[in-house]
Order: structure tokens, then sequence, then C-alpha cells
């Protein structure tokens, strides 16, 4: 019993949340960012074959733009490689203000809870209604080739699906 009124608590916490940054927050997207309908971002990602220059630079880029949209407070805060023009599958989650993990052919392992959410993307304009899944176990690579194995959870898990969506080709305006 505690554990689901733990779950419901957390669910009307992160939609509260989730319902003020989107409607008392000001979307700024930078130039950078492609926007819907351009047909790239429904383009499936290739998979990573070696962490290189070009894998470094994408990164590079990726976390130039995700700190041009943060500010203190965002939480969910992501970007992925086809939403900057490269069709890869290298994402940004932002881990604190000014601090992001680069996942780098990040697969899902597991996914939980599966529960309503509002979500905005930079590539689509509007407030999006959404089922998402709470918590997620997820492998990646880091820029050095190292492996990970981490548990994601309420908004970090929310952003992971739809950072992974932009490398399946798939927009929040697409469900």
């Amino acid at each position: 019993m505690k554990s689901a009124i733990f779950i419901v608590s957390t669910i009307a916490f992160i939609v509260g949340i989730s319902v003020f940054f989107s409607l008392f927050t000001k979307k700024s997207t930078p130039k950078e960012i492609i926007q819907h309908p351009d047909s790239r971002l429904h383009e499936v990602s290739t998979s990573v074959k070696k962490i290189d220059l070009e894998t470094q630079k994408i990164a590079s880029e990726l976390k130039h733009v995700i700190e041009q949209v943060d500010r203190r407070g965002r939480i969910g805060l992501g970007m992925a490689a086809p939403q900057i023009g490269y069709s890869t599958r290298i994402i940004a989650i932002k881990k604190s203000f000014g601090n992001y993990e680069i996942m780098i052919n990040p697969e899902v392992n597991e996914k939980k809870w599966f529960f309503p959410s509002l979500s905005k993307c930079f590539s689509v304009d509007g407030i999006h209604f959404l089922k998402r899944y709470y918590w997620y176990s997820v492998s990646y690579q880091d820029l050095n080739g190292n492996k990970h194995h981490e548990i994601m959870r309420g908004a970090r898990a929310i952003t992971l699906q739809q950072e992974i969506d932009h490398l399946d080709g798939i927009l929040i305006n697409d469900y």
C-alpha cells in the first residue's frame, strides 16, 4: 500500500512540475535544432561502430546545444543527435545543471510502470500528453568506449525514452 501511495504521489509531483515548466517557461530554440516536419527527424539512426573524432564532434555539438537550452530548475532535459542533423545513435541527458551525460548506442534492457506524462520537444511545437515508463534500465557506452548500465527513474527515465524515440525516428507527435 505504501509503495502504491509513493508511486501515485511521485507521478502527481512529476506531472505538476511538467505542467509548471511547460506553461510558465518560454521555449527558446537555438537555430541548430532541426524542426518538424524536417524528414531527417523520421530517419532511424545508425549505430556508432567506432568512437572516433566524428563521434567526439557530434557529442561536443550536442553538449553545446543542450547547454544553450538548459537553465537551473529545468528537469528532464535531453537532446538526440538527429535533432542537430546527425543520424547516429548518440544522446545527451542532463544529470544536473551544467552536467550532461553522453550516451552512445543506448539500449533499453527493461522498463516498468507505465504512466501519463506531459512532454515537450525542442523539435516539435506544443505540449503532448503521452504514456511513458517511470523506470528504465539502460546500457550504453561513454566517449571513452566504456560500457555502462544505469537505472533511471522519473523525469530522467521519461527523457531517456523520448531521446531514444528520436534515434528510432519517432517524434512525440507520432503517438
